[in-house]
């Protein structure tokens, strides 16, 4: 059982992906947050900001990945939705800020990162 790079009382996102969904595809960097209950948006952009900021610690410079910030519920609240998409919530990795896209659990994850 590996430790988690993370520091020990940060909160983080739950999983962090790095590779190609299709052969000879474009290369993807994922921060994943997975919900079992309804989402609050600034809980999960938190947990999210925080994922990245770990993939930029071990992540190289080149690393001509695209970043995508994904949470997964069964539930959310419509207000929650839009605040997903306002900026205090996006998600900044290497000077840029990008939104969180929201998918169903059990969702594809290779349609999610293509969104």
């Amino acid at each position: 059982h590996a430790k988690s790079p993370a520091p020990k009382n940060e909160t983080t996102c739950d999983y962090l992906f790095a590779g190609q969904v299709e052969d000879g595809g474009r290369e993807y960097l994922a921060a994943i947050e997975l919900k079992s209950g309804a989402v609050r948006a600034s809980e999960a952009h938190e947990q999210l900001q925080s994922g990245a900021n770990l993939a930029q610690r071990f992540v190289p410079p080149g690393y001509g990945a695209r970043f995508v910030a994904i949470v997964a519920s069964d539930k959310i609240h419509k207000a929650e939705r839009g605040a997903l998409r306002v900026a205090s919530n996006l998600v900044v990795f290497r000077n840029s800020r990008y939104e969180i896209v929201r998918v169903r659990c059990g969702a594809s994850l290779v349609d999610a990162l293509k969104s």
